[in-house]
């Protein structure tokens, strides 16, 4: 969580979300952000009311999501975590991770991270555009206006990362069932936060 008590404005981060990115961002200079506890954190510092705060939060398409979860995660992580049995390729992996959800904060839906602190007046802004959505904060100087439009975000991974074999997946290579799956598991996510369902019988 990152924030700014004079501006009253406050950052919360979803796993998989550009958390990294907009960390470094907004504790630039000409925002003046504060790291709040740790990354995934869902209560608010003290001394902030609820009233007149600015809450907002990166959200990205599900399916999108839960393939950069398995590029940045991958069957190890998980193993460990719960145990031998993680498959070897997306498509049942995703299933697979879907039934453990709840003891993971990667898998849960985005809507969900955002419950405990309420999604009345909770500004989001989609990473499929992300300058262009990050210039519709009200609390934006002229410097950070300047900063958005005339230098590129900060990216701590590198863009020209090589994935193993094992783990290069597209959206158009996920299963019809597993299709199915997400859409249910994810409809809040679909319904709330405006990203568009595919159907399976459209793969």
């Amino acid at each position: 969580m990152i924030s700014n008590m004079p501006r009253q404005w406050v950052f919360v981060s979803i796993p998989k979300c550009y958390t990294h990115t907009m960390y470094k961002l907004l504790c630039e200079p000409c925002f003046g952000g504060r790291r709040w506890q740790g990354y995934h954190t869902y209560t608010l510092p003290p001394n902030f009311k609820r009233k007149g705060l600015f809450l907002f939060a990166n959200t990205r398409n599900p399916y999108d999501r839960i393939v950069s979860i398995w590029r940045a995660h991958s069957r190890v992580k998980f193993a460990e975590k719960f145990g031998p049995g993680a498959p070897d390729n997306f498509n049942d992996w995703a299933l697979w991770a879907m039934d453990k959800a709840d003891l993971s904060i990667y898998i849960i839906p985005q809507v969900e991270r955002l419950r405990p602190i309420g999604l009345v007046n909770f500004k989001r802004l989609k990473v499929e555009n992300r300058v262009g959505e990050l210039l519709t904060l009200p609390f934006l100087s002229a410097a950070a206006v300047q900063r958005l439009t005339t230098r590129p975000l900060p990216h701590l991974l590198p863009s020209d990362k090589v994935y193993p074999p094992i783990l290069k997946i597209e959206k158009e290579d996920i299963r019809p069932d597993v299709i199915q799956a997400l859409n249910k598991y994810y409809h809040h996510d679909f319904g709330e936060l405006g990203y568009e369902m595919i159907l399976p019988e459209e793969k």
